[in-house]
């Protein structure tokens, strides 16, 4: 599942991204071409893509004043009442261990590498017209169970976690798709469920070598891994809470 900011010489974020999120990527890469638009199916597929579209066109037609890097990312765990965690943290006690690969990034990693494209904006240097970066440079893809697995170390539960049998998810997600389809037209929200459930039973994951060999030594220096972020969140949660 794919975010996606876009950096003009004046950097304007986007949370967007045209990939078809309902559809296993497995470790893609930059050249590979977009699917064809009629296979768009969900409706913030379709507006996502319709946006990168209406992006490029923009820039085709002004090349002498437009310029533009899409920077693609993908879930983004930020603090502790952020969508990601709130999916995440009551799965510390009691989870699956799912094998379904999806990449996640923290958001200083973000930050620091948007940063990295503004200031190679600012100084007049060449940068590629997309980059993925969709999990941190140090780390290979994972499963969503090993990145439970994680938050449980950071938060010192290493042996009080229990592991649920994977037909509990799909019971609950076949049951988030029977509810949005009774009742989806009465509540829109029961739909985003729907949407959300069917894009996590795929695998996401993407290669970032491009934007390790243009950006990589100096990311580097300040990106944290997952478990250095989820210890990060928690210390942010204690001082909230206190």
């Amino acid at each position: 599942m794919l975010l996606h900011v876009l950096l003009f010489a004046f950097p304007l974020p986007q949370s967007h991204h045209a990939r078809h999120d309902l559809s296993p990527q497995m470790n893609e890469n930059e050249n590979e071409a977009l699917p064809p638009f009629e296979s768009y199916e969900g409706p913030y597929d379709i507006y996502k893509r319709r946006s990168e579209d209406l992006i490029n066109e923009y820039i085709a037609e002004f090349p002498d004043t437009a310029n533009a890097t899409h920077l693609r990312i993908s879930g983004i765990l930020s603090n502790p009442y952020c969508v990601q965690m709130g999916a995440l943290t009551p799965q510390m006690y009691v989870g699956c261990r799912i094998g379904v690969k999806i990449d996640f990034n923290s958001s200083r990693n973000v930050s620091a590498a948007i940063r990295l494209l503004i200031d190679r904006f600012h100084q007049g240097l060449p940068c590629s017209s997309i980059y993925y970066y969709t999990r941190p440079l140090s780390m290979k893809s994972f499963s969503y169970g090993d990145m439970v697995q994680q938050l449980r170390e950071s938060h010192e539960i290493l042996l009080g976690g229990l592991w649920l049998p994977v037909l509990v998810v799909q019971f609950f997600v076949a049951l988030i798709h029977l509810i949005s389809a009774l009742f989806g037209w009465i509540f829109p929200v029961f739909n985003a469920w729907s949407y959300m459930a069917a894009v996590s039973q795929n695998n996401h994951t993407f290669s970032n070598k491009r934007f390790c060999t243009d950006f990589g030594a100096d990311l580097t220096e300040v990106e944290e891994n997952l478990k250095e972020c989820f210890g990060r969140i928690r210390r942010r949660a204690a001082v909230i809470n206190s």
